[in-house]
C-alpha cells in the first residue's frame, strides 16, 4: 500500500479479492467433494501473474516485490497441500475391511448367548452405538473441507471483506 505507487499495485489490489472470494465460496466447495476448481485455480494463477510482473520502480518497492513473490511461493505450497489433502481419502478397501470387522463385532454380541436378555440388549445397543459413531467420526474426519470436523475458508473470507 504506502509504500508502493498505485501503478505498482492496482492488478495485485484486484486479483486478491478475487482470488479469495473463489477459494471460500468455489474451491472450498469443490474440494469437500474431492475435486478441484478450475475457476479458483485459474483466479490464483492470474494472482501470481501480477506479483510476478509488478514493476517496482524504487529499490523500497523492489525489496518489496521480492517479499510478495516470497509470500506468494508460500501461498502456492499451502494451496498444493490443501488441495492434495482434499483428494487424499480413506481408500474404500480399508473403508471396507474397517466396516466388515465393525459388522463382524456387532455380530459377535448379537450372537454372543448372554444369561440376561436385558444385559444382552444393553450390551448390544452399546456396541452398536460405539461402532456406528465411531464410523461417522472417521468419515467426517476423513474430508477436512466439509462435516462437523473441518477446517473453515474463514481467513479468505475475511481477506476478501477486507
Amino acid at each position: 500500500g504506502t509504500f508502493m505507487t498505485p501503478d505498482a499495485t492496482h492488478e495485485l489490489r484486484r486479483t486478491v479479492p478475487d482470488n479469495s472470494k473463489l477459494v471460500s465460496t468455489a474451491e472450498w466447495s469443490a474440494l469437500g467433494k474431492g475435486r478441484k476448481s478450475v475457476e479458483a485455480e485459474r483466479a490464483f494463477n492470474t494472482l501470481l501473474k501480477a506479483v510476478v510482473q509488478m514493476s517496482p520502480s524504487t529499490s523500497v518497492e523492489e525489496t518489496i516485490h521480492k517479499r510478495l513473490i516470497e509470500i506468494s511461493s508460500d501461498a502456492s505450497g499451502c494451496r498444493d497441500e490443501r488441495i492434495a489433502k482434499s483428494l487424499t481419502r480413506i481408500p474404500q478397501t480399508l473403508l471396507l475391511l474397517v466396516r466388515g470387522m465393525a459388522s463382524a463385532i456387532f455380530l459377535l454380541v448379537l450372537l454372543y448367548p448372554f444369561h440376561h436378555g436385558i444385559i444382552g440388549g444393553g450390551c448390544l445397543a452399546v456396541v452398536g452405538a460405539v461402532l456406528f459413531f465411531a464410523d461417522v467420526v472417521m468419515r467426517d474426519t476423513d474430508n477436512p473441507f466439509d462435516g462437523l470436523c473441518n477446517v473453515t475458508p474463514r481467513a479468505f473470507e475475511e481477506l476478501t471483506s477486507a
